[in-house]
């Protein structure tokens, strides 16, 4: 099972935009994008299992001709959850649009919001990427 949730995965996750999901739900309405979401993912998950099903054999080929070794990965997992998370809260502030209550009021403030995500990204870049950038 594991090995097909992992074939799975390539060919679902380009068809969840979860910045397309977003603006649906607030341009045509939280309805509609909870829909959208549903069908997205579910139809995602139908296709990259149709696909690792038609493709079984020529995946455990190459899968077999891999050799397995321990290799340490990178970073650690967290810094990766924490990386992605700042992009996702830069796009979801950067097209935040009009709306009534607290969404208005984050909206009258949602430009220094995204400043202070892409400043929070910077310092995850520095220090935990230890990029370097001059």
């Amino acid at each position: 099972m594991k090995q097909a949730l992992a074939r799975l995965l390539p060919y679902s996750g380009p068809a969840i935009n979860v910045l397309a999901i977003i603006l649906t739900a607030r341009i045509l309405g939280f309805e509609l994008g909870i829909a959208r979401a549903v069908a997205t993912i579910g139809s995602s998950i139908a296709i990259g299992l149709s696909m690792a099903f038609l493709f079984r054999k020529e995946e455990k080929a190459r899968a077999a001709s891999f050799v397995l070794q321990e290799e340490k990965p990178p970073r650690p997992f967290w810094q990766t959850i924490v990386f992605l998370a700042t992009l996702v809260a830069i796009l979801i502030f950067a097209t935040w649009g009009k709306g009534e209550g607290i969404f208005g009021q984050i909206y009258t403030f949602k430009w220094k919001l995204v400043f202070l995500a892409f400043l929070f990204l910077l310092i995850e870049l520095r220090f935990l990427f230890k990029m370097n950038f001059f």
